[in-house]
């Protein structure tokens, strides 16, 4: 065999082995397992939650548990873009990293507020479980504005040209007033009994009585039917139903007078 042909065999048969060396894959690294999803290096579990806003106006965020023992959490705030401090009205988004601390239930609500946008409540239910995993399921989101403009009853009892004004207490003696009054006004006949004024209303109110001592303007229930407005200080078992704010016992006396008098009862709905 020519020295020239020699030559060329042993190269072809060189390339064939790098060929042959390049075809074999590496062997691939160790690794450890793979981390749960959501579940960082450092074995915490962590739940995100993230919301918009913009400079000048837009909503600000505050995360409220009601039981802060089960979780921390971090707030923190992204413009996504470089030099976002020259840019007016810049949008962001602000997110908070829950992180739970031990096993448990609870509530979470993120208020938003803002100034020139709407006012909302964001309501989860929060479940920390045993690997201290952060669970969020949204229950509801409350418009604060449209709760903040519900119309308010006014009680309003008028004798002849006089008119006295007062609040409903709370409690289902005086939601049931409140309904009662919703169909119409109401006229009782009260005789005088020394602390105040008493008749009957037309129809029973629901509720337990209980042992109270009651001040001048105040409007009470006993025996389910009998309404006392109290021009001086009382004690018995009745029921709360108003109250009238601000006045005294003369002036209550000089608006009622003394002896007799047919009260009318109707409500007032005020924003």
């Amino acid at each position: 065999m020519k020295p020239t042909v020699v030559v060329i065999v042993l190269a072809v048969l060189a390339a064939a082995v790098l060929l042959g060396c390049k075809a074999q894959p590496a062997p691939a690294p160790e690794t450890d397992a793979p981390k749960a999803p959501g579940k960082p290096a450092d074995g915490s579990a962590k739940t995100s939650l993230s919301f918009h806003s913009f400079d000048g106006g837009g909503p600000s965020f505050r995360a409220l548990p009601e039981d802060a023992s089960l979780l921390d959490w971090a707030q923190t705030r992204d413009y996504g873009k470089r030099n976002h401090e020259e840019l007016e009205g810049a949008s962001y988004t602000e997110t908070f990293t829950f992180t739970g601390k031990q096993p448990g239930s609870t509530r979470l609500t993120i208020e938003e507020r803002s100034p020139i946008a709407g006012n909302y409540d964001h309501v989860y239910a929060v479940t920390v479980g045993d690997d201290l995993r952060v669970t969020l399921e949204l229950l509801e989101t409350r418009d604060i504005d449209a709760q903040a403009f519900e119309p308010t009853p006014t009680l309003v009892l008028a004798a002849d040209d006089k008119y006295l004004y007062a609040s409903l207490a709370d409690g289902p003696a005086a939601e049931a007033l409140a309904e009662k009054l919703s169909e119409g006004p109401i006229a009782v006949e009260l005789r005088d009994c020394g602390f105040g004024k008493t008749g009957s209303l037309p129809w029973a109110l629901p509720g337990q009585a209980a042992s109270v001592t009651a001040q001048p303007g105040e409007l009470l229930l006993s025996q389910g039917d009998q309404l006392t407005l109290c021009c001086g200080e009382t004690e018995g078992d009745f029921l709360r139903l108003a109250e009238i704010g601000g006045t005294s016992a003369e002036e209550l006396l000089a608006a009622l007078g003394s002896g007799d008098v047919t009260l009318t009862l109707w409500l007032e709905w005020s924003e």
